[in-house]
Parts: C-alpha cells; sequence; structure tokens
C-alpha cells in the first residue's frame, strides 16, 4: 500500500538494457577469471606431478566459486523490475520480480546523496542515486539526468 504526503510529479527514467548489457559482462568477466585460474593451477600442478591428467579435483575445487558468481546473475534482469516514483517532496522506488519491496523517502529528512557511475554511466550519462536519512536509506539505481534529481532534491530540502 502507498502512502504518498505530496502531489505526483513524474516516473523517472532509469537505464535498463545498458544495465543489463553492463551484468552481463560482469558475470562473463569474473567467470572469464575462473577459467584462468583452472587452467593456470592445472597446468602447474599437472607440470610439477602433483596432478595426473585426471581433473577432477581442480573442477570440484572451482565449482564452488562458479556459483556464488552466478548467484550474482539477477542483476541482469532487475533493471527492467525497478519503478521510481518522484512526488513534490519524496521518493518512491518499488523493485522485485516475485518480492515487490517499495522504499519511500521523504527529501526534507535527506543528509547525505552519494552517486555511483559505472563504466556505462560515464558512457550514457546515468548514475546510481543513494538518499541517505537518519532512518535508512533509499537507492534510485541506474537514474538518466541524475544531475537533475539531485538539485530537485536540494532545492525540496532547502523549501523546508
Amino acid at each position: 500500500m502507498k502512502v504518498q504526503n505530496s502531489p505526483f510529479v513524474d516516473y523517472l527514467r532509469t537505464a535498463k538494457l545498458n544495465r543489463c548489457v553492463e551484468a552481463v559482462f560482469e558475470v562473463l568477466a569474473r567467470l572469464l577469471g575462473i577459467i584462468l585460474v583452472y587452467v593456470f593451477l592445472n597446468t602447474v600442478l599437472i607440470f610439477f606431478g602433483l596432478l595426473d591428467s585426471q581433473n577432477d579435483l581442480m573442477v570440484s575445487l572451482l565449482i564452488l566459486p562458479v556459483l556464488y558468481i552466478l548467484k550474482d546473475s539477477y542483476k541482469i534482469i532487475e533493471p527492467y523490475t525497478v519503478s521510481v516514483e518522484l512526488y513534490k517532496t519524496e521518493i518512491s522506488v518499488t523493485r522485485g520480480l516475485l518480492t515487490k519491496v517499495t522504499d519511500t523517502l521523504e527529501f526534507p529528512t535527506v543528509d547525505n546523496i552519494e552517486v555511483t557511475k559505472t563504466i556505462f554511466g560515464r558512457i550514457y550519462n546515468h548514475a546510481s542515486i543513494r538518499l541517505i536519512a537518519p532512518g535508512g536509506w533509499v537507492e534510485i539505481p541506474h537514474l538518466y539526468d541524475f544531475e537533475k534529481f539531485v538539485d530537485h532534491v536540494h532545492r525540496a530540502k532547502e523549501k523546508d
């Protein structure tokens, strides 16, 4: 149930496809790292005679890191589950595919604003914004026109 105390202004646009592509590259880069470690260790251990040609030991040692990397694969579809609603004095961020989570924060309570830009964020001009208040924080992932939004937050804080 949404409870907003101020009039609706706009839906904010977030990067969806750009973030999905970036997340795919992140997962693939991590998997490539695991493959390189596997090849290196396998070659060194066979060279020193510590491992015969059986790769069962090496494969079993690498299953856990691969599973650890693949647990983050939800980040590939996560951008399509985010909805950001801007109100005059507050922000509401809804995310999640099966479990929907809605975070709402009033601008006058904001103490700090963190801006995080990824590589694609620098290229396509989007950033993740974290609004920090005494009771918690709200993250707005991969927001386009984030400078305008940060200015909106500062103006809303000054009016209060």
